[in-house]
């Protein structure tokens, strides 16, 4: 063991008490408030997996000097353009939300 990793080692061992392992873990928790921490992740993770350029998978490719994503035929179709694929991508959402409020409006 290097010598600074022993002593991260001993300084974390020497506060965790060998009796009380599970209160050591549920202190942490309740002072760290991780619950809340990873209830955030959680959710951030769900939004991500339900963004329309993740469900609906659009096709990427390069038009002109930017990048487009793009779903279904012209006009009708969705496209989102960008500089890079991920700003292509943010472009492709919002076009997807105005396209079904512009649905609701309509229908």
């Amino acid at each position: 063991m290097s010598d600074t990793y022993s002593a991260v080692y001993e300084a974390v061992r020497s506060r965790i008490p060998y009796t009380d392992i599970s209160g050591a873990v549920i202190q942490v928790l309740q002072n760290e408030d991780i619950g809340f921490k990873v209830t955030q992740m959680l959710e951030a993770i769900r939004e991500e997996q339900t963004r329309p350029c993740i469900l609906l998978r659009p096709e990427i490719t390069i038009d002109g000097n930017q990048w487009c994503a793009s779903y279904g035929n012209m006009p009708q179709g969705i496209q989102g353009f960008g500089d890079t694929p991920a700003m292509a991508m943010n472009e492709f959402d919002k076009e997807y939300y105005n396209a079904k409020i512009e649905i609701k409006k309509g229908g």
